[in-house]
């Protein structure tokens, strides 16, 4: 549909190239998946050609380097998704907190593929303190799978007072969705 209208999106279009990146590379395909993300990127230097619709959320380069990482992960390129994930929170800056934990979230995602336990949960240990006060239901669903990962590693001595420390920041937040009126807590399906 983009391709055959008269107006440029290049957010949107580089939004849904990325899905679709997302979506071969869960697939296993990696060349469609890295073609895909090419196009996204090329897509994202393009001007648009009228006011974006209000119903279009914002997609730029750290969301573009996100998405990448996602799929790199997803496709076993350890390396390409580190650097993916560092790309996405460098581009984000100190006032970005939800962004930049995402990012922070998928590098201890990375970080605990290429067996580097202690430094992933560094990462997510500084995650947790750094959105004490963030009430994003996203970050908290993604630590909730971060703790799920970890489990595998509790016998490791940093990973046992991490999923500690993780667990009371989870039944925190989960009051926290509770006492505001939401039934939605980490674990429950989006709407």
């Amino acid at each position: 549909m983009l391709a055959t209208t008269r107006t440029s999106a290049p957010a949107m279009e580089a939004r849904l190239l990325t899905m679709a990146a997302r979506s071969f590379a869960a697939l296993g395909d990696s060349a469609e998946s890295a073609r895909l993300l090419l196009q996204a990127e090329h897509a994202l230097d393009g001007e648009p050609t009228s006011a974006p619709s209000p119903w279009v959320g914002p997609f730029d380069e750290g969301s573009l380097a996100l998405d990448a990482a996602r799929s790199m992960l997803a496709l076993g390129q350890l390396r390409e998704a580190r650097r993916q994930a560092d790309r996405a929170v460098a581009l984000r800056s100190g006032n970005r907190t939800r962004s930049r934990a995402l990012g922070r979230l998928l590098l201890a995602k990375v970080l605990l593929a290429e067996s580097q336990v202690g430094e992933a949960c560094h990462v997510v240990l500084s995650v947790v303190e750094g959105t004490r006060s963030l009430g994003s239901l996203v970050v908290t669903r993604q630590l909730a799978d971060l703790h799920g990962l970890l489990e595998a590693y509790r016998e490791e001595e940093i990973v046992a007072e991490s999923l500690t420390v993780l667990a009371e920041a989870l039944e925190e937040r989960r009051w926290l969705y509770r006492w505001g009126g939401s039934e939605r807590g980490p674990r429950s399906p989006a709407l």
